[in-house]
């Protein structure tokens, strides 16, 4: 006994929607145990992480502040890195390389305080000093600044529930050898 065409048809569409379905819940929330066991069934349900297979679950800031001949501190400052989302850049967004390249040095900079209390190791690292030449290098701008300070924070834009925090915070730099 054959089913009618629109039937097959309409059944198709269904199994395709479900199935559908399953794969974009996968890549919103892969460790689902219930999807094991879709899989498990003979059902694949695909993952298209491929180049981000630990996607970002916050946003990193670079925060700088300068001390004045005075002896106070500037407010703190967030250095531009990111621009705000399009739907465009899903599939292209080659001028986002400066911001890659800015959360991957705060990235590395997290991993060495990880591994070392040492505080004058950590400020031998590539990533500190980058961070304290950026600091230092908007300072020239200001002339009554003395020192330069940073400081990593970290949001969850996309999530409500995740306060903002500040996840490391430099010494302060005297900054006469930029002068």
């Amino acid at each position: 006994m054959t089913l009618p065409r629109q039937t097959r048809h309409t059944a198709l569409r269904a199994g395709l929607a479900i199935w559908a379905g399953l794969t974009i819940i996968r890549q919103v929330r892969p460790n689902q145990s219930w999807l094991h066991q879709v899989e498990r069934c003979g059902i694949p349900v695909p993952n298209y992480r491929f180049f981000g297979p630990n996607p970002a679950m916050h946003d990193m800031h670079l925060l700088i502040r300068h001390r004045l001949a005075d002896g106070s501190f500037t407010s703190w400052q967030e250095v531009a890195v990111t621009e705000n989302r399009h739907f465009s850049q899903l599939f292209w967004a080659p001028f986002r390389r400066m911001s890659k390249g800015m959360n991957d040095a705060m990235k590395e900079l997290l991993v060495a305080t990880r591994r070392t209390n040492d505080l004058r190791l950590l400020k031998e690292t590539i990533p500190y000093r980058s961070f304290l030449n950026v600091a230092s290098s908007v300072a020239s701008q200001l002339p009554s600044a003395r020192a330069a300070q940073f400081a990593i924070g970290r949001s969850a834009v996309f999530d409500p529930d995740v306060e903002p925090d500040i996840i490391f915070v430099s010494d302060t730099h005297e900054i006469r050898a930029y002068r």
